[in-house]
């Protein structure tokens, strides 16, 4: 009798023991899980907030480039530099991104960015009248193919 009430004792000791760790670990795995998929969110969040932000950046070179020459105004030497450095910086940020893009944004998502590379390094005309407006829509163009494509990714509506 001493055996059979010294096992119940024990078992009652150790059966919540053990339901608690089982418990614990679960809940410390899963919770690990979340953190992981909310990182990895993050990151694609970031990696699409940057590409539009270059596409942007881009944009807005092209149209004070535009606004110049439609104006026929002579530009400040060192506003010049500054927005082609810019605009250097952002094209390069974005081929950057495109090449590892697949890596964090959807396939999908990095297609967009690949033919928006190769039509806007395509040079159709001499004139920069008519360059600066084709690179304009061109950025119009795939900004607006990229924020659908983006939303869908991170699910958003």
């Amino acid at each position: 009798m001493a055996d059979a009430f010294s096992s119940g004792l024990v078992a009652s000791f150790i059966t919540p023991i053990v339901v608690g760790s089982v418990a614990s670990l679960i809940t410390t795995v899963l919770t690990f899980r979340r953190y992981q998929k909310e990182q990895w969110w993050q990151r694609k969040v970031q990696s699409y907030e940057e590409i539009l932000q270059c596409m942007a950046k881009m944009r807005n070179s092209v149209d004070e480039w535009l606004e110049k020459i439609e104006e026929w105004h002579k530009e400040d030497e060192a506003e010049s530099k500054e927005r082609n450095k810019i605009y250097r910086q952002s094209k390069r940020t974005i081929s950057e991104l495109a090449s590892i893009g697949a890596f964090t944004i959807s396939p999908e998502s990095s297609n967009i960015i690949e033919r928006f590379i190769k039509e806007y390094s395509k040079r159709v005309t001499e004139d920069p009248y008519e360059g600066l407006t084709r690179d304009l829509k061109v950025v119009d163009k795939y900004i607006a193919f990229l924020r659908p494509s983006a939303k869908r990714d991170l699910g958003l509506k």
